[in-house]
């Protein structure tokens, strides 16, 4: 099933609005986690404190694969893991994810992410830019990055599974 099709399922208490996009429950009500991972590689995104990025890891229920989703300030939602949120710092092909203090008011601009099929999005000050999985590798540890949205690679294409 896609992440998408959850989603729209209300898979995780996630309620779906008319215009396809959803609200995510408030940080009291998350009891419940994901893992996100891509179905290229079937690696899980991972947070690594000791880098502050978002790399590829194998699924295994790590503590730092687990994500919730958060309603951004900014739009979209946030992708929460243990107080951690992904966050586009920058505009352009190739930059890496980081990691970023969540805050539900004031959320960063590159912390508000979108699904639009099985892709997940950023918009930056009007850029759209797509979470990727650099050359598609499925080497551990490969940082995450954003690029130019492509429907047509598997590099942007991801799926959640609950843990």
């Amino acid at each position: 099933m896609t992440l998408w099709r959850k989603v729209r399922l209300g898979l995780a208490a996630l309620a779906v609005i008319a215009v396809g996009a959803f609200v995510a429950p408030s940080p009291a009500n998350a009891s419940y986690y994901d893992e996100i991972y891509n179905v290229h590689s079937h690696q899980c995104i991972t947070y690594v404190r000791a880098t502050n990025l978002f790399v590829q890891e194998p699924c295994d229920g790590d503590n730092w694969q687990q994500f919730t989703f958060w309603s951004a300030s900014t739009g979209g939602f946030l992708l929460n893991v243990h107080g951690v949120c992904m966050d586009a710092p920058a505009i352009g092909n190739g930059v890496q994810i980081v990691g970023v203090f969540c805050n539900l008011k004031n959320s960063q601009p590159g912390s508000g992410w979108a699904l639009e099929g099985p892709t997940i999005s950023v918009n930056i000050g009007g850029w759209v830019a797509c979470l990727d999985l650099e050359n598609g590798t499925t080497l551990n540890g490969q940082p995450m990055q954003i690029w130019n949205c492509n429907p047509n690679t598997d590099n942007q294409r991801w799926d959640m599974a609950s843990i």
